[in-house]
């Protein structure tokens, strides 16, 4: 995919060449092979799409984070990075959550491992559609025991318990 993205790169790069400015084509397409590929990532590389200039901010940070872990020899806070890149600490700490890594439900927890995270995951809360499906139910019961005598409906009612809480 990554080759792709740089021949489309090169494509733009021959499209868009002026010969008359005295560049060579090579420097030229270089940085637009450069630029389609850095694109390709920035939007594919992750299950959510973040904008171009939040993967160069993510990107800014992240080498800031290196430099300072291995100055301090310790994880750096964001009040730390924040100073260094001259940004403020809060959009650090708002761009370090977004770089989060995902997990996926259906991930074997272990190479060779059939257990996987859906397989643990315990889910106590009713259903969505179990309220829906009760009211349902309930409307047809009452629409069907309309059609009755009301006595009819009433003896219906008290043998299954039908409105009684």
């Amino acid at each position: 995919d990554l080759i792709n993205e740089g021949n489309l790169g090169l494509i733009k790069a021959a499209k868009r060449f002026d010969e008359t400015r005295g560049f060579k084509f090579i420097s030229y397409a270089v940085w637009w092979i450069r630029q389609s590929i850095l694109q390709a990532l920035a939007e594919q590389s992750r299950i959510v799409r973040l904008p171009l200039n939040r993967v160069g901010t993510l990107n800014k940070i992240s080498k800031a984070y290196s430099q300072l872990e291995q100055e301090f020899e310790r994880d750096p806070n964001t009040r730390e990075l924040a100073n260094l890149l001259d940004m403020d600490s809060q959009d650090v700490a708002d761009t370090l959550k977004i770089a989060g890594r995902h997990v996926s439900v259906d991930a074997p927890f272990a190479q060779g491992d059939d257990n996987r995270l859906l397989d643990v995951l315990q889910n106590d809360g009713h259903l969505p559609d179990h309220g829906l499906n009760k009211d349902s139910l309930t409307l047809e019961v009452e629409r069907s025991l309309s059609v009755l005598a009301p006595r009819e409906a009433d003896v219906i009612r008290s043998y299954f318990g039908i409105g009684m809480d």
